[in-house]
């Protein structure tokens, strides 16, 4: 089946009503902290498993807030700003922060972690993919439907969020494989 502007189906986001019940109800703070993240910043799971304290700066005195994405996929360094809109959902996933990094567990243990909770919350046969990713389609909808919102034309707004989530400029085709509505 295609979808998403060619996409294929395994390139479903999360439903928003999906990741409020699923941030709601886990028990797990790791996989809250991540989840809150990627659904505001389009996080890849080995990003947030990463992610130290130390490379996050809250916004103060009127400055504008950073998370240092250090070492990602291809090796490459980023910095995502924290909008002042963003500010309170930081603070929530940094509320349980131990050791000096935001989630204490690897990559697949957030992905194992987000598979047990789709199958303990009943969504797992909605997501048969199951994947983590799909928090970062999430973001990149709603990116994409808010920059559309602004005024942004299409291209913009599509190259805004493939730089967002690490993907750089130019990369439109990729981009509607992310995005999980109408490209208009």
């Amino acid at each position: 089946a295609k979808v998403n502007g060619g996409g294929k189906i395994r390139n479903q986001m999360l439903a928003p009503a999906h990741f409020d019940q699923l941030v709601s109800t886990t028990s797990n703070p790791s996989l809250r902290a991540g989840l809150i993240l990627s659904r505001e910043f389009g996080l890849r799971a080995a990003e947030i498993a990463k992610l130290k304290t130390s490379d996050i700066t809250m916004p103060s005195d009127g400055k504008a807030g950073e998370i240092r994405i250090v070492d990602s996929k291809g090796k490459r360094t980023r910095v995502l700003e924290i909008r002042p809109d963003q500010t309170a959902s930081v603070e929530k996933a940094l509320s349980n922060c131990c050791g000096g990094r935001v989630v204490d567990c690897q990559t697949g243990s957030l992905q194992k972690a987000f598979r047990r909770e789709l199958q303990r919350s009943g969504l797992a046969e909605s997501y048969p993919n199951g994947s983590y990713h799909l928090t970062r389609k999430l973001y990149a909808t709603e990116r994409y439907s808010a920059l559309r919102q602004s005024g942004c034309s299409v291209k913009q707004a599509l190259d805004r969020v493939s730089r967002d989530l690490g993907h750089g400029a130019n990369r439109e085709q990729l981009m509607k494989e992310y995005i999980c509505c109408s490209l208009n």
